[in-house]
């Protein structure tokens, strides 16, 4: 015998293909097309990739130009100790620059030669100006080599930024610079170690700048 199916029967069947058909959309349509979407959403890596190759290519830009200015001497070798004199001038370049700091190594010297390398950081307004405040440093009164120059997009309080154009935004940047001094007429050695021409063994000047002048002063030649 046949059983006939209620309208009541058959509005809930109705129901529960329209829940299953919605359930199939979403597990196997909806939710795939949106996965997809995130997958191929390029357009923040885009605007990420954009800015990497713009710092990328003012940093070989300043340095394409630094490299080029290495035969162009500026500023003098001074007599060891130079060091007070080279932090004001760093001080007057850098000193209204946000974030700025500087961590010094030992100054190393090399038979007369002396090399004093420091660690530096600042935050600049934009690209042109950190580029200004490092050819003020490499133009200025001490000779020295900047190297090791790196730079990234942020904000004037320090906060990462999301900058879409050096040109216009807060830049970090870090870099580090080679201060040349000369063992000449030098009248302390504190703080100074040596490396030796022909090895990497350090040891105190004290005593060879003694015995230089020692030997200078008997044969009457100027120290």
């Amino acid at each position: 015998m046949n059983k006939t199916i209620s309208r009541k029967e058959q509005v809930l069947i109705l129901i529960l293909v329209v829940a299953l058909l919605a359930t199939v959309y979403y597990q196997f349509l909806y939710k795939s097309v949106e996965q997809a979407k995130v997958q191929y959403d390029t357009s923040d890596l885009q605007v990420e990739l954009t800015t990497q190759m713009q710092i990328a290519a003012n940093i070989q830009q300043m340095e394409a130009e630094i490299e080029a200015n290495k035969e162009n001497k500026t500023g003098e070798v001074s007599t060891y100790d130079n060091l007070k004199q080279e932090i004001n001038e760093l001080n007057d370049i850098f000193g209204d620059a946000a974030n700025f700091s500087f961590s010094f190594d030992q100054a190393t010297a090399t038979d007369d030669a002396v090399r004093r390398v420091i660690t530096g950081s600042f935050t600049a307004t934009s690209y042109q100006d950190a580029r200004t405040r490092l050819q003020s440093l490499h133009d200025g009164l001490y000779r020295c080599l900047i190297t090791d120059l790196a730079m990234s997009p942020t904000s004037l309080n320090g906060n990462e930024g999301d900058a879409k154009n050096l040109n216009d935004s807060p830049v970090a940047v870090s870099f580090t610079v080679t201060f040349y001094e000369t063992l000449y007429q030098a009248t302390t050695t504190e703080g100074l170690v040596i490396e030796n021409s022909s090895s990497s063994d350090s040891q105190s000047l004290t005593d060879e700048l003694a015995e230089s002048k020692e030997a200078a002063e008997n044969t009457g030649n100027e120290y």
